[in-house]
């Protein structure tokens, strides 16, 4: 096979597509059931910048930079992962329901979450073995692996 084909990791190039997309997707989802009324809410994980507590601030960059890198080399998943790993460490108190007199507040994770996952799935599994125009079943490269485009 001629060196000068391009290669085309798609799992690192879709996998941080979604990875940008799922940070504006909602990550918390907060339902209130009250005898005032019932309130849902989501918040994506920029909405958790102007906390007290700066890892949500960490974890938003780690994921869009991570994200941002994974289109360039499939190495950006280690970005995504500890930005996804901040998130679930800060949020994860905040989760669960809490029941009060008059109402009654659940906290669950929301769709961004999950596409934050299968994202950061894609992206270390295109580590492992890219998958895209270009590469064929044999051997790899590791500089195949470690860039996102080759040629």
């Amino acid at each position: 096979m001629p060196h000068d084909i391009m290669k085309v990791n798609l799992l690192a190039v879709v996998g941080g597509l979604l990875g940008v997309m799922c940070v504006l997707m909602p990550w918390v989802v907060v339902e209130t059931e009250s005898m005032f009324g019932d309130v849902h809410s989501e918040y994506s994980m920029t909405d958790f910048m102007d906390d007290d507590d700066s890892s949500f601030a960490v974890a938003v960059v780690l994921m869009m930079l991570g994200s941002a890198l994974a289109i360039a080399s499939p190495l950006g998943g280690m970005g995504m992962l500890f930005g996804w790993l901040i998130f679930l460490s800060a949020i994860y108190e905040r989760l669960g329901t809490t029941t009060t007199s008059i109402s009654e507040t659940a906290t669950s994770l929301g769709l961004g979450f999950a596409v934050a996952i299968l994202a950061l799935a894609m992206v270390l599994v295109g580590l492992i073995r890219p998958i895209g125009p270009g590469y064929a079943r044999g051997k790899v490269l590791p500089r195949d692996r470690f860039l996102t485009w080759s040629g």
